[in-house]
């Protein structure tokens, strides 16, 4: 008995000492690596820290592996090495604010992590984007760059990102944008300028990325270079294209046959400008058009008759402060049966005729504030069961006999009447409506 219980004993301290050597192995390991780790710029050293909640000598190789996404912001100096992203080897998601002191980025940056980054937002404040800012991202899929102090670009930068779906622009401003900027991008689906100041898009510029999807330019208010010009076949060819949103532009017109061809296109959002001419054909042969949006610019002219090629299709249209010197063909507005959203606001519409409402089945949202209507026709808004938000405020209406008008609209949450509405009308028609019903009047 004596014998085994030694046995026992010795069994024991053995695999006290073996799980001490074990602790005293992995130390080992972590003193091993921790040594590059706190050798990294200072930048990265705090992100990791930030990110694993370790300071750098206790962070070691299996914690780096189990890192998908990282936040890099600015440190002073701000100066980046080679080796700063070693070890990341699952390395999916990064965003890089390099600002200040850095120049650049190190040949061989992007090399541990060439094989995993899909999704990179990288902020950079040089005056020019040397050749290798992004070498070797062949499997890259979102990019987002911001340039604040960028003043030219070269062509090919983005040659080895072959699989990059989403190419965001922040904050660039320069005259205009070299032709073979998107070399090489032949699957991107998605191209932005975000406050971001172009002069002109030329054509040509797009021709490397047939299959784009959707096209954003939105200039900066204060923008020196906003864009001033479009060339009628800027968006030649691009068969799969579905949106369009250009606003805080300089246009004072668009090619008429800009859109021509763009069999696919669902949304065009042309807002915030000086635009003044549009044409007839301007619209023409668009018989998926969903969105319109053309408000806020000084489009002087404007017929519904050219949206007939989109009666079918066409859900939401905004035409709204805009300087009309003409009466809208408004009566068309009834063949545009699959309407959800409706803003024509601040147009100087002056009537709405009988049976032009009457049909809109599908209508959720209406907005006709500020105009100069005096009279709302017996049907209006008759069969808009689903509609929850009327506007007709800003209108020179005083008098609505019918106060059971807007009773029928068993889905309407909130009713905004004109501040001329005799007190009389306006209280009816709020005593005729469901308490959940919010009814204003200005």
């Amino acid at each position: 008995m004596n014998l085994i219980r030694r046995g026992t004993t010795i069994n024991n301290v053995l695999r006290k000492v073996m799980w001490v050597v074990s602790l005293l192995t992995w130390g080992l390991a972590s003193v091993a690596t921790a040594g590059p780790i706190c050798e990294r710029s200072k930048a990265v050293i705090k992100a990791l820290e930030g990110r694993l909640n370790l300071k750098c000598q206790f962070i070691a190789e299996h914690d780096l592996q189990e890192i998908a996404g990282l936040y890099i912001t600015p440190t002073s100096p701000m100066i980046l090495k080679s080796d700063d992203l070693v070890g990341l080897t699952n390395l999916k998601n990064l965003v890089l604010v390099a600002t200040g002191s850095a120049t650049g980025l190190p040949d061989g940056f992007w090399g541990p992590v060439s094989s995993t980054l899909e999704a990179l937002n990288l902020t950079l404040t040089t005056k020019t984007l040397p050749s290798n800012t992004l070498e070797g991202l062949s499997h890259l899929k979102f990019l987002d760059l911001t340039l604040p102090e960028v003043v030219e670009l070269n062509g090919g930068i983005f040659t080895e990102l072959s699989s990059l779906n989403e190419l965001h622009f922040r904050t660039l401003s320069i005259g205009s944008l070299p032709i073979d900027l998107l070399d090489g991008l032949g699957e991107l689906k998605v191209l932005s300028f975000e406050q971001s100041d172009i002069g002109n898009l030329s054509k040509g510029l797009l021709s490397p990325v047939p299959n784009l999807e959707i096209f954003t330019m939105w200039s900066s208010k204060s923008g020196k270079h906003a864009l001033k010009s479009i060339d009628s076949q800027f968006f030649a060819g691009l068969k799969s294209l579905r949106a369009i949103h250009v606003s805080d532009h300089k246009l004072l017109t668009i090619p008429s046959d800009l859109f021509q061809g763009l069999d696919n296109l669902e949304s065009i959002n042309f807002r915030d400008g000086p635009l003044i001419a549009l044409s007839c054909d301007q619209f023409r042969g668009l018989k998926k058009l969903r969105l319109l949006n053309l408000s806020l610019t000084d489009i002087r002219t404007f017929k519904l008759a050219w949206l007939l090629d989109s009666a079918k299709t066409l859900e939401h249209l905004t035409i709204d402060h805009l300087p009309l010197n003409t009466e809208l063909d408004i009566y068309q507005i009834r063949v545009f049966k699959k309407l959800r959203y409706l803003i024509m606001a601040d147009i100087n519409l002056t009537h709405i005729p009988a049976g032009a409402f009457g049909a809109l089945s599908r209508l959720e949202s209406i907005s006709l504030s500020g105009n100069l209507i005096s009279v709302l026709p017996d049907d209006f808004l008759a069969q808009s069961r689903k509609v929850q938000m009327v506007d007709i405020g800003h209108n020179p209406i005083h008098r609505i006999q019918n106060s059971t008008l807007f009773s029928k609209l068993s889905s309407l949450k909130y009713l905004n009447l004109p501040a001329t509405l005799w007190d009389d009308d306006f209280e009816k028609i709020k005593d005729a409506l469901p308490t959940t019903v919010l009814v204003d009047r200005h």
